[in-house]
């Protein structure tokens, strides 16, 4: 595996941790105290992060 597949494998794989807690607090119930500005920004965060996943994941299927 390339070096820099590696790297884009990394950055995937904490990403994706990142997503689980992100995606987790939003599931929970401290959430839901959260003042709504935040919450909306926070949602939006998980959608646009979500994304940058999927983008990676395909580039990562092209260096296969």
């Amino acid at each position: 595996m390339s070096d820099f597949k590696d790297r884009l494998s990394i950055e995937q794989t904490l990403l994706n941790d990142k997503i689980k807690k992100l995606a987790a607090f939003i599931n929970s119930a401290q959430f839901d105290v959260t003042e709504e500005r935040q919450r909306v920004l926070l949602e939006l965060q998980l959608h646009v992060m979500n994304t940058y996943s999927k983008i990676l994941y395909e580039r990562i299927k092209i260096l296969e």
